[in-house]
C-alpha cells in the first residue's frame, strides 16, 4: 500500500514541490519489523486514547507533570519531522497519535493550572477579609471596653458627688 502527499511550499518568487511517499510497510526492515511497527502502533492508539478519554471526563490531569508533558509533544514533533523526513508512515502515525493526545491532555493541564491560580486567589482575598473582620471585631470590642470604663468612671463620678 503507497501513499503520496504533495507539499507545496512557496520561497520568494520561486514554487518548490516536494514529494513524499509514504509506504505503510517499510522496504527497509523485514516483514516481521513491519508487524511489530503496526503492532507499536495499535498498541500507542490504545494506551493514549484511554488516557485522553480519562481527562476528558474528570477533566482533572493533577497526576501530570506539566514538563513531562511539554516535553513529550516536543519530543515526539522532533521524531515526527524525523518521521516525514525519512518518508516512515508507520513512525508518522505514531508520533501523529502521541502529540495529539499530549496536546489534549496538555490543554487541561494548562486549563487546570489556571482554574488552581484563581482558586488560590480567591483564597487568599477571602482569607484578608477575614483578618480585617477580625481586626474589625478587636476594634469593637475595644470600643465596647473604652464606653464600659467610661461608664463606670461616670458613676464613679456620680457616687462620688452624692457623698459630697
Amino acid at each position: 500500500m503507497k501513499f503520496n502527499l504533495f507539499i507545496s511550499i512557496n520561497f520568494i518568487n520561486t514554487n518548490k514541490y516536494c514529494s513524499m511517499n509514504f509506504n505503510f510497510l517499510d522496504k527497509n526492515v523485514s516483514i516481521t519489523t513491519n508487524v511489530f511497527l503496526i503492532i507499536a502502533n495499535i498498541i500507542n492508539l490504545f494506551y493514549n486514547i484511554p488516557q485522553v478519554i480519562k481527562t476528558y471526563k474528570c477533566k482533572s490531569t493533577r497526576d501530570f507533570s506539566f514538563w513531562f508533558l511539554f516535553l513529550r509533544v516536543i519530543g515526539n514533533m522532533i521524531w515526527l519531522v524525523y518521521a516525514i523526513e525519512i518518508d516512515s508512515f508507520q513512525m508518522l502515525l505514531n508520533c501523529i497519535i502521541t502529540v495529539l493526545s499530549s496536546i489534549f491532555i496538555c490543554f487541561y493541564k494548562i486549563k487546570e493550572i489556571t482554574i488552581y491560580y484563581k482558586k488560590e486567589k480567591e483564597i487568599e482575598k477571602v482569607n484578608l477579609i477575614e483578618k480585617e473582620i477580625e481586626e474589625v471585631n478587636l476594634i469593637e470590642k475595644e470600643i465596647e471596653e473604652v464606653n464600659l470604663i467610661e461608664k463606670e468612671i461616670k458613676e464613679f463620678e456620680e457616687i462620688n458627688l452624692i457623698e459630697k
